[in-house]
């Protein structure tokens, strides 16, 4: 008998347990997206803000009120309280920590991370096009071969884009010609032009940092098995867009006509994703 009174002693002081420990958590601070579509958030998260965003809005739970909130940077973002909410508002670039103290010593903490939209494309195809009617097909290979040993990428380059302006046509890029050989960084902007035939095509201008500039017409395809030539009035160089696969043309017939008289034109085409 005093054994089965020591067990039952011992199970409600279990479920006492339980029950504080539920309780704790219950009264633990959470931040809830006012976006119904987005998760709730624990502390220690990390969030990213672009400098071009108006910001994001929580609501804020089981904070005993009163409760305080420091921002380790007010430079980099703006904390906004409301009714049960708080806005973080993007400033400039960089990070700050936001702690949310309540009554009750529970702490909160937040870490918000502000920098530019970015993206990488890796290379995944090359091609050299020769165009001349009166061109051997001697020639036609040995150029071909000519113009994919002078790409400034191999097939594992890659190109890293951080997007300085809303609408993603102007930043810095930073190229990786492949996994042996050093990066270079510079410059790019992407705007309409118009070619040979008044047709209106996007191109994709690159100045590095060692004064050397490229240009490349852009083209896209849907996939890697159906890569096109097509130029598209608007291509949206951005860290939104999809999986498609994108082409970096450049036109180098002045390169290679001294040695071949009879070509027409020459193109060396970067194939990115």
């Amino acid at each position: 008998m005093k054994t089965m009174k020591w067990l039952m002693m011992c199970m409600l002081a279990i479920s006492a347990c339980c029950l504080s420990a539920c309780g704790d958590d219950d009264e633990s601070i959470r931040l809830t997206p006012t976006d119904e579509n987005q998760q709730p958030i624990s502390s220690d998260y990390t969030l990213q803000l672009s400098p071009f965003s108006e910001g994001e809005s929580y609501y804020i739970y089981g904070a005993e009120t009163p409760f305080t909130i420091e921002n380790s940077n007010k430079e980099v973002v703006e904390v906004i309280e409301g009714n049960s909410t708080l806005t973080f508002k993007p400033l400039l670039q960089g990070e700050s920590i936001i702690s949310i103290r309540d009554a009750k010593s529970h702490v909160y903490f937040l870490k918000i991370k502000v920098a530019y939209p970015s993206r990488s494309f890796h290379v995944i195809g090359l091609r050299g096009e020769v165009i001349g009617d009166e061109i051997t097909q001697k020639e036609e290979r040995e150029l071909s071969e000519r113009i994919l040993k002078s790409m400034p990428v191999s097939l594992d380059g890659e190109y890293f884009f951080s997007y300085m302006v809303p609408d993603s046509t102007e930043g810095e890029v930073i190229i990786y010609p492949s996994s042996t050989v050093q990066a270079q960084k510079g410059t790019f902007r992407r705007e309409v032009k118009y070619d040979e035939n008044g047709k209106t095509y996007q191109q994709l201008s690159i100045q590095l940092t060692s004064g050397e500039k490229f240009y490349y017409a852009l083209s896209v395809s849907g996939t890697a098995q159906t890569i096109t030539s097509a130029d598209y009035d608007e291509w949206s160089l951005s860290a939104n867009t999809d999986s498609l696969v994108y082409g970096l043309k450049e036109e180098v017939t002045a390169k290679y006509q001294t040695d071949y008289p009879k070509l027409e034109k020459a193109y060396a085409t970067q194939f990115i994703q």
